[in-house]
Formats: structure tokens, C-alpha cells, sequence
């Protein structure tokens, strides 16, 4: 959904360009979309025929989608109801600025993936070590395996991989 969001809001300016209002260009993109947009703002529309106050219907499709996405959408559909103004041309620029922020994390995305498939391959590779370690000298690590500090060396080891696997995935995390 997160996807389809600029092209639903640049759906909704046109439709408010050609004279809909806002309700009307909110029903115009559902029945344009793919279902499972669509439908969010079918139930948007829904909402405020059956009764509740605009601006809680926003919020409640800005819940139902998640996002920071969809409460950007949804703040600058609320700030429009208030102060007024020319809500397609704002909905224009908006859907051009989720188009950028999409494109941004795609790019994020195939930037990292190197260093992600990197941190993978290093916190499986000693795992795959021991485990053919244990394979072929069998013999060698069963001296570690009865000794007390042996089995406290290899569940340090293990820990400490984990953690290094896990900081590592924290470097190569970039938030939205």
C-alpha cells in the first residue's frame, strides 16, 4: 500500500482539479486503485457518509494504512481542512514528494544490500566452521565438549557472534 500511496494522491489532485470535492476525488481514487488501497479509502468515505467527523476518518485511515507515509498524507489533508487553500496543487507536490522519499529507500535499500549480505556471510561463516570442525576433528573437540570451560568457550563464542551479528545489522539499519 505504502507504494501505491503517491499515485492514490495524485489520483485524489486530479480528480479535485476537475471540480470533485474532496470526498468526491477520495471515492473517484478508490474505485481507480488496486483493491487494497482502494478499499482504505473506500472505507474513508464510508465513515464520513455514515457520520463521523472528517478529520477522525483521516486518522482512522492513517491507522489502518501505518506509515510515516500516510500521516504525512493525512496531516496535510487535516491542515488543508483548517486553513484552506489549493488542496490539489498541495496534493500534487505531496505525491511528488512520496515518489522521491519511495525512491530514496529503494536506492538506501540497493546500496546496503552488499553490506547486509556481508554481515550474513560473517555471522554464519564461523557457525559453519565449527560445524565442520565438528565433522572432521570430532576427536579434538570432544576434549572441549567434557571440560567445563570448553563448553563455557564454545557458549561464549556463540554469544559473541550472535551479538557481533546483531551490532552489525544495527550499523546497516537506516530508519524511514
Amino acid at each position: 500500500m505504502q507504494e501505491q500511496l503517491a499515485e492514490g494522491v495524485a489520483l485524489i489532485a486530479s480528480a479535485m482539479r476537475s471540480g470533485r470535492s474532496l470526498l468526491q476525488a477520495i471515492q473517484f481514487s478508490a474505485d481507480e486503485l488496486e483493491p487494497s488501497l482502494g478499499a482504505t479509502f473506500r472505507r474513508l468515505v464510508d465513515r464520513t457518509e455514515l457520520g463521523d467527523p472528517m478529520d477522525e476518518a483521516i486518522d482512522a485511515w492513517a491507522a489502518e494504512i501505518g506509515g510515516p507515509d500516510a500521516r504525512l498524507v493525512a496531516g496535510v489533508l487535516k491542515l488543508q481542512r483548517r486553513t484552506g487553500g489549493s488542496l490539489s496543487t498541495t496534493l500534487e507536490d505531496l505525491a511528488g514528494t512520496l515518489r522521491s522519499r519511495r525512491s530514496a529507500t529503494r536506492e538506501i535499500d540497493s546500496l546496503t544490500a552488499q553490506a547486509r549480505l556481508s554481515a550474513t556471510v560473517l555471522g554464519l561463516l564461523p557457525i559453519g566452521f565449527f560445524l565442520f570442525l565438528s565433522l572432521v576433528a570430532r576427536e579434538d573437540l570432544e576434549a572441549a565438549y567434557e571440560a567445563p570451560a570448553g563448553v563455557a568457550a564454545i557458549g561464549l563464542g556463540f554469544a559473541l557472534q550472535g551479538a557481533a551479528y546483531l551490532w552489525i545489522r544495527g550499523l546497516l539499519r537506516v530508519e524511514p
